[in-house]
């Protein structure tokens, strides 16, 4: 006859495990989103400014200025979304692993600080935002 006990901790690590997911999912949907509402934002701005700015050096600068601090907002609030969908992911692989192991060996679980799950979209994103930064600082500059 099974465990009463082994059974409630099977079922609260499905639970863990499934929330986790779908917490993970929701920190990556926020990264992708929070990356295209910047980089249309931005481009928009810079183009909408471009006509008020004229040849006035004082507001392209302004301008410039302006860009740069909103991408270093825009990567800190996607690094940290990135963060919290790394931790997640490593949360469900640990309980994976218990479930799997159901003995008291956890030596492999993995930590917090180990390399993010999919870095590549990580990557991709963060080059998006340094891209779109970069056109919208030209074509302040541009006339």
């Amino acid at each position: 006859m099974p465990d009463n006990n082994d059974e409630k901790d099977t079922r609260w690590l499905m639970h863990e495990m499934n929330y986790y997911g779908t917490y993970h999912n929701h920190k990556e949907n926020m990264a992708w989103l929070a990356t295209a509402f910047y980089v249309t934002g931005i481009i928009s701005i810079a183009f909408a400014s471009r006509r008020i700015i004229d040849e006035h050096c004082i507001r392209q600068t302004i301008s410039c200025v302006f860009t740069v601090v909103a991408a270093v907002l825009a990567l800190c609030f996607i690094c940290w979304q990135f963060r919290e969908r790394r931790m997640a992911a490593n949360n469900v692989l640990n309980i994976q692993k218990r479930l799997v192991k159901k003995g008291d060996d956890y030596t492999e679980l993995i930590k917090f600080d180990d390399p993010p799950t999919y870095w590549m979209g990580e990557l991709l994103s963060l080059v998006t935002i340094l891209a779109a930064t970069t056109v919208a600082i030209l074509i302040f500059c541009i006339r």
